[in-house]
C-alpha cells in the first residue's frame, strides 16, 4: 500500500543500489496483498505477512503445559506491578523457538485453549473490567495476541543490520530478529507509531470481534477497552526503542515525543526526509490561473482528517467557483471513511468541482498544482510537502508534526528564507479555507512562497544529503560486533491436542 513511509522506503533502496536489503512487509489481510512499487534490483528478498489471515486448523485447540501459562500471567501481572521486568519477559518469549518463526502455529492454535480462556477470566477480574462488555474484553484479547503471534511467524533473513520503519508489530519483528541473530537493530519513525495508534484508538466507536470482518460495540465502557489497546501498542514501542541500537526520526517534537513514549535520547538522531530537488525543480509550470488546481495528496483515511479538506473546499467555492478540489491518493483502506466523505462532498454542493483521483502520477500533477493542501490530525514530516515545495508549490497545512517548521523555517537561518505556505489549527476547515483563499487572492503572496518553497527544499531536504547520512548509519552499525545471543530453554512445544 502506498504513503508517505512506504514512498520513503523505496527511495532509500533505491538511492544506495550498492547494499543489498531484504523485506518483510506486512498487511492486515489478504486482499490487501498488492505490490505497489516495482521491486528495485537490490532487493534480494521478500516476506509478506499477512496480520489477520487465519491459518487452516487454527480453530483447534492447542492445550498449554501450565508452566509456559504460568510465564504468560507472570507477564500479565509485571504489565502493571513492574514495567521493567515485564521487559524482561518478553525478551525471554522472543527468543523462544515456541513462540518466534514460521512454525508458531502451536502457540497462535493456543488462544483458543481452556488454559487461555481460563487465564483470560482471571485478567477480566483482576484488572476490574466487568463494567465492560465481556465480548468487547475477549476480542481485543484476541486479536491482538493473534497479530502478535502472527507478525512473529515472519522469516527474518541473516542480515548485518536489521531496520524497522515502525514500531507495532513491524517493530516487534525487528525485535526478535535481532536478538535472534545478535545483529543491531536500526528504527526510524516518521509519525510516532505509538501516537497515531492511541489517535486511530481514540476515535474509533468499534473493534473488530467475531469473525475477523464483524465488529463490537464499545459504547458500554470504551474508556477501559481503549485503554488497553493502548497500553499494548504502547508497551511493543517500547520494546522496540530498548532493543534498537539506534533510532532516527525526523524533527525536534517527534523526538520529544519519543522520550515521552520510553525512548533513550542519548539514542536518536535527527534525519528529515529529503526528495529530488533536481529532478522536480526541473519540471515545467502548467499552472491555469483560470482554473486554479487545490489538492491533498494522501490517503483517504481519518488521520488525514479528509472531512476538513471538504468542508474548507466547499467555503472556498463560495468565494472562488473556478477552483478545482482533488485528493491525489487511494482510496480503499477504509472504504467506509471514503464513503462517508464522498456523501459529504455531495452535501456541501461542490461534486461538480471536486474529484476523488485515486492512485496518480504524482510527477504529472505537480506542474499544474496551484495549492498543496494538507490537513492530518498527525504527520512526521510529510514527503508530499517537499514535493510540491520543490515544485514551487505554496501548501496551507495544519500545525502537526514538522508540518510549521516546513513552512516557517525549523530555526533562525532557516526563517530567513520566509514563508513558504500558511499554518492553520487542527480540524478547522475555516483556517484552511482563510488559508488556500489568501494564496490565490495575493499573487506577489502567492510567488513569493513559491520560491521560498523551492530555496527550503534545495538547502535543507536535498535526498543527496539524507542517502549520505544514512548510509554512514549502516556502515557503523554492519561494523559492530555480533551482541550475545539469549537462548531460552522450556518452550511449550512437548505437549499434544487439547
Amino acid at each position: 500500500m502506498r504513503g508517505g513511509v512506504s514512498s520513503w522506503c523505496h527511495q532509500l533502496i533505491r538511492g544506495l543500489p550498492d547494499l543489498k536489503f531484504s523485506l518483510i512487509t506486512m498487511v492486515p489481510s489478504q486482499k490487501d496483498l498488492k505490490m505497489s512499487f516495482e521491486l528495485p534490483d537490490n532487493v534480494v528478498d521478500l516476506e509478506e505477512v499477512v496480520l489477520c489471515y487465519p491459518d487452516p486448523g487454527l480453530d483447534e485447540p492447542y492445550r498449554m503445559p501450565r508452566a509456559f501459562m504460568d510465564r504468560v500471567e507472570k507477564l500479565h501481572s509485571c504489565l502493571k506491578s513492574d514495567p521493567k521486568e515485564a521487559l524482561d519477559l518478553s525478551r525471554e518469549f522472543l527468543t523462544d523457538p515456541f513462540c518466534v518463526g514460521p512454525e508458531n502455529h502451536q502457540v497462535v492454535r493456543s488462544l483458543s485453549s481452556p488454559e487461555a480462556w481460563e487465564l483470560l477470566l482471571r485478567l477480566y477480574k483482576d484488572r476490574g473490567m466487568e463494567s465492560c462488555s465481556f465480548n468487547a474484553y475477549f476480542y481485543t484479547f484476541l486479536h491482538s495476541h493473534f497479530r502478535f503471534f502472527r507478525a512473529l511467524r515472519a522469516r527474518y533473513p541473516v542480515a548485518k543490520v536489521y531496520h524497522a520503519v515502525s514500531t507495532g508489530y513491524a517493530g516487534i519483528v525487528s525485535v526478535a530478529a535481532s536478538l535472534n541473530t545478535g545483529r543491531p537493530l536500526l528504527l526510524t519513525e516518521h509519525g510516532i507509531y505509538t501516537n497515531e495508534r492511541n489517535m486511530d484508538i481514540t476515535m474509533l466507536d468499534w473493534i473488530e470481534g467475531g469473525s475477523m470482518e464483524s465488529t463490537i460495540d464499545l459504547s458500554s465502557a470504551p474508556s477501559k477497552i481503549r485503554g488497553v489497546w493502548m497500553k499494548f501498542f504502547e508497551f511493543m514501542g517500547q520494546l522496540t526503542y530498548d532493543q534498537a541500537s539506534v533510532i532516527t526520526t525526523l524533527f525536534q517534537g517527534n523526538l520529544n515525543m519519543q522520550v515521552a513514549f520510553g525512548a533513550d535520547p542519548d539514542k536518536i538522531r535527527i534525519i528529515p526526509n529529503g526528495v529530488n530537488y533536481e529532478k522536480l525543480s526541473a519540471l515545467p509550470e502548467e499552472r491555469d490561473p483560470n482554473r486554479p488546481r487545490i489538492c491533498l495528496i494522501g490517503r483517504v483515511v481519518p488521520i488525514k482528517d479528509i472531512r476538513t479538506f471538504i468542508k474548507a473546499c466547499a467555503l472556498v467555492a463560495r468565494e472562488r467557483s473556478d477552483c478545482s478540489f482533488e485528493i491525489l491518493g487511494p482510496t480503499e483502506e477504509d472504504p467506509i471513511y471514503y464513503e462517508g466523505c464522498m456523501e459529504l462532498v455531495k452535501e456541501v454542493g461542490i461534486q461538480d468541482q471536486f474529484t476523488f483521483a485515486g492512485h496518480v502520477d504524482l510527477s504529472k500533477e505537480f506542474s499544474s498544482m496551484t495549492v498543496g493542501v494538507l490537513t492530518s490530525m498527525s504527520e512526521g514530516l510529510p514527503l508530499v510537502m517537499l514535493e510540491t515545495m520543490a515544485c514551487g508549490v505554496p501548501n496551507v497545512a495544519s500545525r502537526v508534526g514538522a508540518c510549521e517548521e516546513l513552512i516557517v523555517g525549523r530555526d533562525e537561518r532557516d526563517a530567513i528564507l520566509g514563508s513558504s505556505g500558511i499554518v492553520t489549527g487542527v480540524g478547522s476547515p475555516e483556517e484552511t479555507a482563510k488559508g488556500i483563499l489568501r494564496l490565490l487572492d495575493d499573487p506577489l503572496l502567492y510567488t513569493e512562497m513559491g520560491k521560498s518553497s523551492r530555496k527550503r527544499v534545495e538547502r535543507y531536504y536535498d535526498q543527496v544529503k539524507v542517502l549520505a547520512e544514512y548510509r554512514e548509519i549502516y556502515d557503523e552499525m554492519s561494523a559492530r560486533p555480533d551482541a550475545p545471543i539469549p537462548v531460552f530453554e522450556g518452550g511449550g512445544s512437548s505437549t499434544g491436542k487439547a
